[in-house]
């Protein structure tokens, strides 16, 4: 039923907003928990890091947040058409893309006063070896560094969705996710590559690293499955209904088998080296494999997880999580800051200080954000 046709109440219904869904706040501040830790200095970080098997937090994040904005904005476009959906989603790229730059201009400025800092150069090698060609491309997401390269991807994705998000609700998903099969198929065999030869032609020569981590084919992906299950779940009573009950025994064997394999070589000894297949920055498929299971995993227990003591206080991380994110790093850069000696690191009473000091910074980011969302 097209927007103009309604009136009164019934318009005033239709403009609501999807109710928000605690258990993937809490979610979604878990892995900005997780993703804190792994970005920390500390050695806390050897656990953080795949905490989960062959999985990340990185991939959790991006995948739920496809999710929620497939739950968001699915009823908009069926209620109002694609205009408003389009002007909302760019308008929401173009704010990450700035808060990006913000971000990584905010680490220049740092750059130029403490290069001599271990960690900073090693963060920000290019910035302070090629300044002048840094400034250029990174404007033009060229130059990604590490802890820089998620923000793009997320912008991009969200400049994307509106087209992807149409077709599945016009056309069908297999208009969508076929398509995104291949061009995941072709980052499995390297066609980043051909990408970074245009940049070079371009830009001349750049170390690779510069370029980021992600390969936007790969991940693309996993965007356009989490906008698939946002937009599924719209017409069905709920995600853990809609599979059949005798995959989760499965799902949870295959979680166990992961776990097993992440952490064979401190166990056991026995060091697991499968590139192609468990590549994160290309997503490779048995992490796919590893991530579909927690997937049916947590649709059966989510809501539990959402009623859970400690989730009340994810959550409000989870809900401020671009403002909890852009802190996080921010606070990585500081903690950047104290260390001397790149090899060794922090003292280990300074982790111990570093983490939870963090967190208390980050919750009260998000306490603060929300505090002025109920003054605005």
């Amino acid at each position: 039923m097209a927007l103009e046709n309604l009136s009164g109440p019934a318009r005033a219904a239709s403009l609501e907003k999807p109710e928000r869904i605690p258990g993937l706040d809490a979610l979604r501040g878990l892995f900005l928990v997780l993703m804190t830790v792994t970005h920390l200095p500390t050695r806390f970080s050897t656990y953080s890091h795949d905490a989960f098997g062959f999985v990340s937090a990185a991939e959790g994040f991006v995948f739920l947040s496809a999710f929620l904005v497939a739950h968001i904005y699915t009823p908009r476009l069926r209620q109002q058409g694609p205009a408003p959906v389009q002007k909302a989603l760019w308008r929401r790229a173009l704010f990450i893309y700035g808060a990006h730059l913000a971000l990584l201009y905010v680490a220049f400025l740092l750059a130029s006063f403490f290069s001599d800092r271990p960690a900073i150069y090693n963060v920000l090698s290019f910035f302070i070896d090629e300044p002048g060609r840094a400034l250029v491309a990174a404007p033009l997401l060229v130059y990604e560094p590490p802890l820089f390269d998620i923000l793009p991807l997320y912008a991009v994705f969200l400049a994307l969705t509106p087209l992807v998000l149409e077709v599945m609700v016009r056309r069908g998903a297999r208009f969508v996710l076929l398509p995104s099969a291949l061009l995941w198929g072709l980052a499995q065999l390297g066609a980043r590559a051909h990408g970074h030869a245009l940049a070079l032609a371009v830009f001349g020569e750049m170390p690779e690293y510069v370029f980021g981590a992600f390969d936007l084919l790969g991940w693309q992906l996993l965007w356009c499955l989490g906008l698939f299950l946002g937009v599924s779940k719209g017409t069905r009573a709920s995600l853990a209904g809609a599979l059949p009950r005798g995959l989760l025994p499965a799902a949870i064997a295959t979680c166990l088998f992961f776990l097993g394999l992440r952490y064979a070589e401190r166990l056991w000894g026995m060091s697991v080296d499968a590139p192609a297949l468990l590549d994160k920055w290309r997503l490779a498929p048995l992490r796919l494999v590893n991530l579909g299971a927690w997937l049916i995993v947590l649709a059966q227990v989510g809501p539990k997880f959402g009623r859970a003591l400690f989730a009340r206080a994810l959550a409000r991380l989870g809900r401020e999580s671009l403002a909890v994110f852009c802190a996080h790093v921010l606070l990585a850069l500081g903690v950047f800051l104290l260390i001397d000696d790149a090899d060794v690191g922090l003292e280990l009473w300074q982790e111990f200080v570093v983490v939870p000091v963090g967190f208390l910074l980050l919750y009260g980011v998000a306490l603060h954000r929300t505090a002025i969302r109920k003054i605005a």
